[in-house]
């Protein structure tokens, strides 16, 4: 896998996963790689909404659609370089067992969070003409249903960031997983929840692509939700993965 997934950590939190330290070259190409591909993930994201809040033309499939295609299309593109995660879950998840080094993985949070404030500005400069944007699309700013409560919708939020590190986990961590597999296994699950869960919460699972949005259209409502639900999700499938199922029950922590 890509050398992003490194961590010169204690070798049994590896269980024979061997990785190459990281040169200073190949970091910052993974930095910006990260930006890039969180930008145009938001920007898909951003855009498919408004296409449909202005013109009607795409329904909810076609949103899902979208969205899930271009994590998987960005991930094809990108995973050999930085991993292909454009997702501040997935980057908190690996860096809490320990499966990336933590000063990558603040330089890839803040390149995740300007790409995706690049994004919010180019759907401002495309959308913003448009009176809808202000109500209800918001430039495509996740918004909670009225009839949920936060907890509700940080539980909903949470749910897809653990399928979608659980994912990764099972086809790029794991040994024995299939690592070609998981652009598509990642676009699968972003595109099952965007579809279920799109008039919900907004189906962000992504706290960059909830912040780019909420940023250029101004629009904070329960946005604390779209931070807490994936990174908690996203650290519990990585530890579950991490200690239960990648590595047998017993096994010595220390050795």
């Amino acid at each position: 896998m890509a050398e992003p997934f490194v961590y010169s950590g204690p070798a049994r939190l590896f269980d024979g996963y061997r990785v190459r330290p990281q040169s200073i070259q190949g970091s910052v190409r993974a930095y910006l790689v990260e930006g890039i591909g969180t930008c145009l993930l938001t920007l898909a994201a951003g855009a498919s909404i408004c296409v449909e809040s202005v013109h009607g033309t795409l329904g909810d499939v076609g949103i899902a659609l979208i969205q899930g295609a271009s994590y998987a299309a960005l991930s094809l593109f990108f995973a050999h370089i930085s991993g292909g995660q454009f997702n501040p879950a997935i980057t908190v998840a690996l860096v809490s067992v320990r499966r990336q080094r933590p000063i990558h993985g603040a330089f890839y949070l803040v390149a995740q969070l300007l790409g995706a404030c690049l994004a919010g500005g180019l759907l401002r400069g495309m959308f913003g003409r448009y009176t809808a944007i202000g109500s209800p699309a918001y430039l495509g700013t996740p918004t909670l249903a009225p009839e949920l409560s936060p907890l509700e919708g940080m539980g909903l939020e949470a749910l897809f960031g653990f399928l979608l590190v659980s994912a990764l986990f099972a086809t790029v961590i794991d040994p024995r997983g299939n690592k070609r597999a998981a652009p598509f296994a990642l676009g699968l699950v972003l595109f099952v929840g965007v579809l279920g869960a799109l008039h919900i919460t907004g189906a962000a699972f992504n706290p960059a692509r909830a912040f780019g949005t909420a940023l250029a259209s101004m629009h904070w409502v329960e946005h604390q939700i779209y931070w807490a639900g994936p990174l908690l999700g996203g650290m519990l499938a990585a530890g579950f993965y991490e200690f239960v199922l990648l590595r047998p029950l017993g096994t010595p922590t220390s050795g």
